[in-house]
């Protein structure tokens, strides 16, 4: 029981972090974490990478790219709240690939290779959602939501 108490309350502290950087930086859509609480964002946060994933798997991505985490925070939410159209589904995409260049931009300086390293991966992850398997991931959340 202890060690699950760790592991969550490492979560939630990483998931504050994660928050605070996205209101500091005023990320896109930033202001959707004012009206949240702390329990839900943990429970409507799984990290880079479509729910059905392995956590473990999603963890190594999220380990690889911890610059873009703020980025998936915030689509995460947008994911979330989606209403079932094509139209949110591209929009709340362009969202993480605009964050996540954002988040490049904040982290790292011009001159910093790392910098173009981030923004080459957040243009990598927007293509791998807008394919067909991540419309199939959307519609899997739209129909959770639907049920809800």
């Amino acid at each position: 029981m202890s060690m699950l108490m760790n592991i969550n309350q490492e979560w939630l502290e990483e998931v504050l972090k994660l928050r605070c950087f996205c209101i500091v930086h005023e990320l896109d859509g930033y202001k959707q974490l004012y009206g949240i609480q702390n329990s839900d964002l943990i429970c409507k946060y799984n990290g880079i990478g479509p729910s059905f994933f392995p956590k473990k798997i999603r963890n190594e991505i999220d380990n690889l790219n911890p610059a873009l985490k703020p980025a998936a925070l915030i689509h995460d939410l947008d994911w979330d709240e989606n209403d079932g159209s094509e139209e949110w589904y591209h929009k709340s995409n362009v969202r993480f690939l605009d964050n996540g260049c954002r988040c490049a931009k904040v982290k790292y300086g011009w001159y910093n290779p790392l910098r173009y390293f981030v923004v080459r991966k957040a243009k990598l992850f927007y293509r791998a959602v807008e394919t067909h398997l991540g419309w199939y991931a959307y519609q899997q959340v739209s129909k959770k939501n639907e049920n809800k």
